[in-house]
């Protein structure tokens, strides 16, 4: 690797100090705040716990009572969140001050994986509310629980992930388009990994036929007890 590729050819500019101090928050606010509410909904309850790092989450909680004790929906979402893009904000904070061509590709998956966490965030308990008429959130009715907590604080996290998305999306098209690296065989799937794909539809496709005629028959053996 060549020594310009190792080290940033000029100074970052301003848009480009604020994505990475963006990154930066972003990682540091999954890797202690949100790794701490996985540590306490998995050894206690966000409810019980008793150390200073549960205060937030006693708070956020009531504006969204899931938070306080072990929803497996919530905890298993926060469990990628901290655990997974905690780690590749920070890689990508780094990309930022290298100007590092791998960066967009990695930017562009925490951004999906963002806006997938936001969606599971508040999609569960909108269903269940449109299904069942109940919800779990802002259930004092407070201002500050529905506009601070629940709108404001999660609805920067998808402001930032779209507009990083569409940076992401026009340098790897703008890429593309110019280095044609999308119609080079050499960087494509190839003949190996069309056949698992084929060979994986034709499996699909079998059992979900086979399933299509055992079924309506009762030919599925019963579970054993």
């Amino acid at each position: 690797m060549s020594s310009s590729s190792q080290t940033p050819k000029r100074n970052t500019n301003q848009t480009e100090k604020v994505v990475l101090l963006w990154f930066l928050l972003d990682a540091c606010t999954h890797l202690t705040t949100e790794l701490a509410f996985v540590y306490h909904s998995l050894t206690t309850t966000v409810e019980r716990a008793t150390h200073w790092t549960a205060l937030l989450w006693k708070e956020y909680a009531k504006a969204d009572t899931r938070w306080g004790r072990f929803h497996d929906c919530t905890v298993a979402m926060e469990v990628v969140t901290s655990l997974l893009w905690g780690p590749l904000a920070l890689l990508c904070a780094y990309g930022v001050y290298r100007r590092a061509a791998w960066r967009h590709f990695w930017q562009l998956v925490l951004c999906v994986g963002e806006l997938y966490g936001g969606w599971m965030t508040f999609g569960p308990d909108w269903l269940t509310s449109f299904a069942t008429g109940k919800s779990e959130l802002n259930p004092h009715k407070h201002w500050i629980h529905f506009w601070i907590y629940l709108f404001f604080a999660n609805m920067v996290w998808v402001i930032m992930p779209v507009l990083l998305s569409i940076e992401s999306y026009r340098v790897l098209v703008g890429a593309c388009k110019v280095s044609r690296s999308h119609q080079d065989p050499s960087l494509l799937l190839g003949n190996l990994g069309g056949k698992i794909i084929l060979w994986t539809l034709y499996t699909f496709v079998g059992v979900v036929f086979l399933f299509g005629l055992l079924i309506p028959f009762q030919l599925i053996p019963a579970p054993v007890s």
